[in-house]
């Protein structure tokens, strides 16, 4: 057996995140031709999986671009040689970007453009769209479960009911956009509604054209064609 160890002579690099706009896209419509079911709590699981899954993907999307984005600045690379300062600079900025959560993204985009993309981003809207997706998005991914908290109407035997623990201010988000749907008979507004999923689906796009416009000339064109490759082959 020989104990040579082996050394890598090239490196390529796959971008998962152009492939879930086309993924989204192809639930959607699968999703749209389903007919009603009589089975309410099958039909229930499988429009919570559905759209749940709708909005993971739209989270991994912009995650995934974003990195893209901050790659686009960085010229080192796992066989780049690390011989002058600059270049063991570039290497750790690259290697920060390689295992950075969004919320680490604020600083990384603050090095590479000198300010944060929330600075830079007029659309305040769509930065709060993309704030509680992210958020919406963590606690899916770790199964949190929800939490709802029954009132008592006066005069009435009914209930209201709110959310809390993790979502609450996704719950409160969506309250305010006017975006939740009462469950038939329950009083309970279900987070999975197609019309949400829709919602959050519907920022990507947005949010990538935005960002794209405030990258410098080289790095918009670098990524530009990756959107198109996302969104419109």
């Amino acid at each position: 057996m020989s104990n040579t160890i082996r050394q890598p002579s090239d490196a390529a690099v796959e971008s998962l995140w152009i492939t879930f706009p086309s993924a989204i896209a192809f639930i959607k419509k699968n999703r749209d031709k389903r007919l009603p079911s009589s089975d309410t709590f099958r039909s229930y699981l499988e429009s919570t999986g559905i759209n749940a899954t709708i909005i993971l993907l739209s989270a991994a999307s912009i995650e995934g671009f974003l990195s893209e984005c901050l790659h686009s600045f960085s010229q080192s690379g796992p066989l780049n040689p690390k011989d002058t300062f600059q270049k063991r600079l570039d290497n750790d900025y690259f290697n920060r970007i390689s295992t950075a959560t969004f919320g680490q993204f604020v600083e990384l985009f603050k090095v590479a453009l000198g300010k944060p993309l929330s600075e830079l981003i007029t659309d305040k809207e769509l930065l709060l769209d993309v704030v509680t997706l992210i958020d919406f998005r963590n606690g899916l991914a770790h199964s949190k479960s929800i939490s709802y908290l029954g009132y008592t109407v006066p005069n009435s035997d009914k209930k209201e009911y709110e959310l809390g623990g993790q979502y609450e201010k996704v719950y409160a988000y969506l309250k305010k956009k006017k975006l939740l749907i009462p469950e038939r008979n329950v009083g309970i507004q279900s987070l999975f509604s197609n019309k949400i999923a829709n919602h959050f689906s519907g920022v990507i796009r947005k949010y990538m054209d935005e960002v794209v416009k405030v990258l410098p000339t080289e790095q918009g064109k670098a990524v530009r064609p990756m959107i198109t490759m996302a969104f419109d082959v």
